[in-house]
């Protein structure tokens, strides 16, 4: 059974709708939750992130649409499949972080300190080992090359790029008490 470690930040208020019903609402009572780096540099360490995460999307469909010849070798399609679910824990995280206003709830805080730094860094370690993955299989291999092997590598390298440029940006997305 699932526990909801945020439950004790909550605290259920009834009151009276107009009707005479009573309803019941949650109230955040726990701590709040402030960037250590500021609003403005968040918010704009946020957006960086956005196009960062835009262009890491764009770079999969790169990688992905095109026939080629890496997608059908198992070592570097598989990394390239698997970094899609890093990259969409990055991009939610990162929503959350475009969204978010001062003061921060907890579950915000934890999103953005402990989610951006560990979903961009496998995002680029496995779009990085798909990227040597198909360089290394195009170099020693003696079948030929197609079109969608340049866009295969180039979608990977900018997803690694980007997800790594999303990394240095985690200091100015870490929330504190």
């Amino acid at each position: 059974m699932a526990v909801n470690r945020y439950a004790k930040d909550y605290r259920l208020v009834e009151s009276v709708d107009e009707k005479g019903r009573l309803r019941a609402s949650a109230e955040y009572i726990g701590a709040d939750y402030y960037f250590t780096s500021g609003s403005a540099a968040a918010r704009t360490a946020a957006r960086r992130c956005a196009i960062f995460c835009a262009l890491s999307w764009t770079g999969q469909l790169a990688a992905f649409l095109p026939q080629s010849l890496a997608m059908r070798r198992l070592w570097s399609s598989l990394p390239a499949a698997f970094s899609v679910l890093p990259l969409w824990l990055l991009s939610a995280a990162v929503i959350t972080a475009l969204r978010a206003k001062e003061p921060l709830q907890r579950r915000e805080a934890e999103t953005l300190s402990s989610r951006v730094p560990a979903a961009a860094v496998f995002t680029a370690l496995l779009s990085g080992a798909a990227f040597f993955a198909a360089l290394f299989s195009l170099l020693y291999s003696g079948s030929g090359m197609l079109p969608g092997d340049l866009c295969f590598l180039g979608g990977e390298l900018v997803i690694a790029v980007c997800a790594l440029l999303c990394f240095r940006k985690r200091n100015a997305l870490t929330a504190a008490v």
